[in-house]
Formats: structure tokens, C-alpha cells, sequence
């Protein structure tokens, strides 16, 4: 998802879901401080597109980030975390999805 709604999401789940049925975790800035164990103990996963393109980079090598102009702003070696897991996913959220 767009980083614009992150915290609309956060939001939405912490209203409408109670703690005791489903747990949710933000995997964006410090909440990517977490391993891949720690990550397979929530239910959903929250995140966004950019995190989800550095975490897939990151098991082919570093991470560029450039500017508008295309220089190199930045290289790091980004946490794979999100492709360091075997997910399930409910066929129930993906309908339509991964059809």
C-alpha cells in the first residue's frame, strides 16, 4: 500500500479488530526491526509497496534508492525479512486478488 495510508489502515484495524482475535504488526521504519520468527507470529502483516521492493532487493544484494533525477541517493542492505517466510495466505483476502 501507498505510505499515505499506513496509518489509516493502523487505524481501521485497531477500531474494528479486537486483540484477542487477530494481531497486527506495521513492518515500516523501526517496526522492520523484527525477525522473520517474530514476523510469522501475527495474523497481518501491514506494510508498504517501497518496503515489500527493498525486502525482494535485498535477497538479490544491496538496495539503491535514487533521486528524481536517477542519482544514487543512497545504497544499504536492506532487512529481507518479508521474503525470508513461507506465508499462508486466506483465501478469503485473496479473492480477486490472486486469482
Amino acid at each position: 500500500m501507498p505510505v499515505s495510508v499506513l496509518s489509516n489502515w493502523r487505524t481501521q484495524i485497531s477500531d474494528h479488530v479486537t486483540s484477542e482475535t487477530l494481531s497486527y504488526h506495521v513492518y515500516y521504519e523501526s517496526g522492520r526491526n523484527v525477525t522473520p520468527r517474530e514476523l510469522t507470529s501475527y495474523n497481518i502483516i501491514v506494510t508498504t509497496y517501497q518496503t515489500v521492493v527493498q525486502d525482494f532487493a535485498a535477497k538479490e544484494g544491496a538496495y539503491t534508492q535514487r533521486d528524481n533525477e536517477g542519482k544514487v541517493k543512497k545504497k544499504q542492505k536492506a532487512n529481507g525479512g518479508l521474503f525470508d517466510i513461507t506465508w499462508k495466505v486466506s483465501k478469503a483476502l485473496s479473492d480477486g486478488i490472486l486469482d
